[in-house]
């Protein structure tokens, strides 16, 4: 993935979340406590994100940082390591 783009797909699947969930931009502005024109920007691409900003939005859309950064959807077959007793 070129580094020109991430803030743009970044956007588009925080977008694509956003509407799955029946969310506004002015509900993602509150969560993350900034101005609904600010998200607009930052959706559009015209402003960056940020890693706090990848984590609240994560969080509050049900996703991973991994989807929104990445594309990559969680693997139900992952296990967590297990430690031996």
């Amino acid at each position: 993935m070129c580094n020109v783009n991430i803030n743009t797909e970044i956007s588009q699947r925080i977008n694509l979340a956003r509407l799955q969930k029946g969310l506004t931009q002015d509900d993602l502005a509150r969560a993350r406590g900034i101005a609904q024109g600010t998200v607009s920007q930052k959706l559009s691409g015209q402003r960056g994100w940020t890693i706090e900003d990848i984590k609240v939005y994560a969080d509050l859309l049900g996703t991973t940082t991994d989807f929104l950064i990445d594309g990559k959807e969680a693997s139900s077959e992952m296990a967590p390591a297990q430690v031996a007793a």
